[in-house]
């Protein structure tokens, strides 16, 4: 099917959910890096842990508010996985959240200015979406070497596995591979 001049596959649930699949599979390697080497960090954790857990706190309020307006210029099968995922993304700032209050450190609020391009059609929509999700997943593939205490690591690796899920959803919208670059950029 040709949808605005682009070749688009129509995406099933089963697509969805075996793209899904595999993202976890792929992003398994992330959850044993995350481990570390316990002896090796320090005693106490605090301000580093704290700033780099509030950037991704910032991109995840991002993350809810980007899926809440462009939800609704979807059609109802997406505007219903948009939701989902909106929700997820609240449930994951709320973890980080809870992680920066426990290290003794104010969190950062969500920001009131979000703002959004217009989208002349759903396509567009999804290529904004794609572009969050790949900065999502990059900036916390930039994070997680940052924290010093283990299960924080662990934390923001297990949030990055399920945005590795989002993004397949996403690029399975479009029509696109769900993982083109797996790992070419020297994770391992």
């Amino acid at each position: 099917m040709v949808v605005e001049g682009r070749l688009h596959v129509p995406a099933t649930r089963r697509s969805l959910l075996k793209g899904a699949g595999a993202a976890v599979a792929a992003s398994s390697p992330l959850l044993i890096a995350a481990c570390g080497d316990d002896e090796a960090a320090p005693a106490k954790h605090g301000p580093v842990d704290a700033d780099v857990l509030n950037t991704l706190v910032d991109i995840e309020y991002a993350a809810v508010n980007a899926y809440r307006v462009v939800g609704p210029q979807l059609n109802r099968t997406f505007r219903f996985i948009a939701g989902r995922v909106s929700e997820q993304e609240q449930v994951h700032a709320e973890a980080l959240v809870k992680a920066v209050q426990a290290l003794g450190v104010a969190p950062h609020r969500p920001r009131t200015d979000y703002t959004h391009p217009a989208f002349a059609a759903q396509y567009d929509a999804f290529a904004f979406l794609n572009g969050l999700e790949k900065t999502m997943l990059e900036t916390y593939a930039e994070a997680i070497p940052k924290l010093t205490d283990p299960d924080l690591r662990a934390l923001a690796a297990s949030i990055m596995t399920v945005e590795g899920g989002h993004s397949v959803m996403v690029r399975s919208a479009m029509g696109l591979p769900p993982a083109p670059d797996a790992f070419t950029g020297g994770i391992l």
